[in-house]
């Protein structure tokens, strides 16, 4: 779903990680279903952008970063795809998906870069997540509750700075 239309940032990384942490030994089989879902999910995205790419762009004027994307993808399609598919979040990956539905871009080169690049990225973080994973597991449960409670109070006084700074100036 977080390659296609749903915007789940991060979803299937901590989704991906958690399980290998609980159960290592089936990480292969989490990592191809992580890359899999991805895929198929990138499938859908450069489909919709492929065919209706003149009403995409009427309906989603947001995105402002398109025609440089659009441009990388132009010249270096694959390397393109493959790092973006590569890099973590807040990476703009679906402007990349987008981005060679647009241009066009051959769907086995699409396919084949982001095979590539999602299982480089996922094994990655599936490795990362088994070696590691119980340290930062414990680590986390003890001070996961601190960072939170810091958290929230950063949101909540930013937000009432900005009430309070709107109310001097009128806004």
């Amino acid at each position: 779903m977080d390659s296609s239309f749903v915007p789940l940032p991060e979803g299937v990384d901590v989704w991906l990680i958690s399980l290998c942490v609980l159960r290592p030994d089936r990480m292969p089989y989490y990592t191809a279903l992580a890359t899999l879902g991805s895929v198929v999910g990138s499938c859908m995205l450069y489909a919709v952008t492929r065919w209706s790419e003149k009403k995409f762009l009427e309906n989603n004027p947001k995105y402002k970063g398109l025609p440089r994307i659009q441009r990388w993808v132009e010249k270096y399609e694959f390397w393109t795809l493959l790092i973006g598919a590569v890099l973590p979040p807040p990476t703009p990956f679906k402007l990349v998906v987008i981005a060679t539905g647009l241009v066009g871009g051959h769907f086995g080169r699409f396919i084949l870069a982001l095979v590539i690049g999602r299982t480089i990225r996922y094994a990655g973080e599936a490795i990362l997540a088994v070696r590691y994973g119980k340290q930062i597991w414990v680590w986390l449960l003890h001070v996961g509750p601190y960072i939170f409670g810091l958290a929230v109070t950063v949101l909540l006084v930013g937000y009432f700075y900005r009430r309070l700074r709107n109310k001097r100036t009128g806004i």
